[in-house]
């Protein structure tokens, strides 16, 4: 029971929004944000690749920054038509982002 509460923020949705405070139950925000935006991403390397996906598992750890993407693709820039390119990994159920590929930002699509 206590760990449906803090898995769903029950409690501390409650008092958000009795205005007692602005916090979550959740031990980071890298939790908060997978867990409160159920939608595609973008992940950008420090090496400039660029992949997208959706986080089906990610660790509870932000150090630790483990992501399981499903259907992932890979963009490209195209530097001659000057847009990016979606390149599909056909027959791959997923892919495991781990933190040796060092993660610069994620975007929530």
């Amino acid at each position: 029971i206590i760990g449906c509460f803090i898995t769903n923020d029950l409690h501390m949705k409650l008092l958000r929004k009795i205005h007692v405070t602005g916090k979550t139950a959740r031990e980071s925000v890298w939790l908060d944000l997978f867990l409160n935006n159920r939608r595609s991403i973008v992940i950008n390397f420090e090496d400039g690749r660029r992949i997208t996906g959706f986080p089906e598992y990610y660790s509870d750890d932000p150090i630790s920054q483990y992501i399981y993407l499903y259907k992932p693709a890979w963009i490209l820039y195209n530097d001659i038509k000057k847009i990016d390119e979606i390149i599909e990994m056909n027959g791959i159920h997923g892919i495991l982002i781990t933190p040796q590929q060092k993660i610069e930002s994620i975007m929530f699509i």
